[in-house]
């Protein structure tokens, strides 16, 4: 059984990988009692000697915030030498690398935090029943302990805005909301006439990002709509939910659509059917 290996996996997130010779293989695997901590301890900031490939440094833990039991936030602390090396864009992912057993394991995960803004770097890591890495990083991960990781990379981002600009319509499932807060973050510091969100979640578990959400709209209530659909599935979407999301605003608009690949799929397909062209539809699924 495959281990979700990414809250919002890019779909050819391997195709922009430039390491050679890595296992790429995502096999999960019955989590064991480590015996020792398997991150790897190069200077910050370095590329990462132990890693044995190119584009590989180490990083340092700064923060960590326990959202839920089963979802936390790694802050990563960025060296004012590798500053313009690790500037991202929003919708932007890293790839984190862990050396077990013999084996390597490479984990790409969201970067939300907001690009140009924040100081450090977070990612969020949802536990995954079976999953080595998520869940030796929910129980063991902390602050101070050092992860061997990729710079930014991938295209799930905004084009370059200029005055009038596109308005940004963001469809999330889960913790697909990860890229999608940075994203319009990002969107509405930015001359964009408006940003609509439409965001499922299961009623059951905290919305890790829904203060985020929540503070964007009191700081752009004019600007921002956020919809929430809590306990909503992918099946039990209506067209009409998503059709009326796409026609809100008179301008050029932009689709970005990050969940399940069959959330992501739904969405798409119901956009393409009612008239999006293709050019304006992102689209980021998470795997299973």
């Amino acid at each position: 059984m495959d281990e979700i290996a990414a809250h919002a996996q890019c779909r050819r997130w391997a195709q922009n990988f430039t390491g050679p010779g890595l296992a790429l293989a995502d096999r999960a695997l019955l989590r064991p009692r480590l015996q020792a901590p398997f991150l790897v301890g190069d200077p910050p900031g370095r590329p990462s000697t132990a890693a044995q490939d190119p584009g590989f440094y180490t990083l340092r833990v700064a923060r960590v915030v326990r959202e839920t039991k089963n979802t936390t936030s790694f802050f990563l602390a960025i060296p004012e030498e590798f500053a313009d090396r690790f500037r991202h864009r929003a919708g932007q992912y890293i790839t984190l690398r862990f050396d077990l057993d013999a084996e390597i394991h490479l984990r790409p995960y969201s970067i939300s935090s907001v690009a140009g803004r924040d100081e450090q770097m977070r990612v969020t890591v949802q536990r995954v029943r079976g999953g080595l890495v998520s869940n030796w990083m929910n129980d063991d991960l902390g602050r101070g302990d050092e992860v061997v990781t990729t710079a930014p990379m991938g295209h799930f981002t905004l084009p370059g805005l200029g005055p009038g600009g596109y308005s940004v319509i963001a469809f999330a499932e889960k913790i697909g909301i990860a890229p999608i807060l940075s994203i319009a973050a990002t969107a509405l510091h930015q001359p964009l006439p408006r940003v609509h969100v439409l965001y499922t979640t299961a009623d059951s578990a905290p919305a890790v990002f829904d203060a985020g959400l929540r503070a964007l709209e009191r700081e752009h209530g004019d600007r921002l709509t956020v919809r929430r659909c809590y306990n909503a599935q992918a099946s039990q979407l209506q067209d009409r939910d998503i059709l009326g999301l796409s026609t809100v605003t008179e301008s050029e608009s932009l689709f970005y659509v990050c969940g399940s690949e069959r959330f992501t799929d739904r969405v798409e397909q119901t956009l393409l059917a009612g008239g999006t062209a293709p050019d304006r539809i992102r689209v980021e699924p998470f795997t299973t």
